[in-house]
């Protein structure tokens, strides 16, 4: 965050494909994730118990807009 000029208490929202990469990396670093089932990550691969950690998901980027929409305004 201190990289992009933030206090690295800003809350962030990572938006991302790959549930360790993205999701936990942002989680890791203090953030939220919005996982995507865009091609690498299908829902599918997912037990139940890794849906049910993830804060946000979403099949598409409409349906981002939609989450973005409904709980960040």
């Amino acid at each position: 965050m201190k990289d992009l000029g933030f206090d690295e208490t800003t809350p962030f929202l990572m938006i991302g494909d790959d549930i360790e990469s993205d999701i936990a990396g942002a989680e890791a670093c203090g953030g939220k994730g919005i996982l995507v089932f865009t091609g690498k990550t299908n829902k599918e691969h997912l037990s139940s118990e890794s849906l049910a950690r993830l804060t946000h998901y979403a099949e598409n980027l409409h349906d981002v807009i939609q989450i973005l929409n409904r709980y960040y305004q």
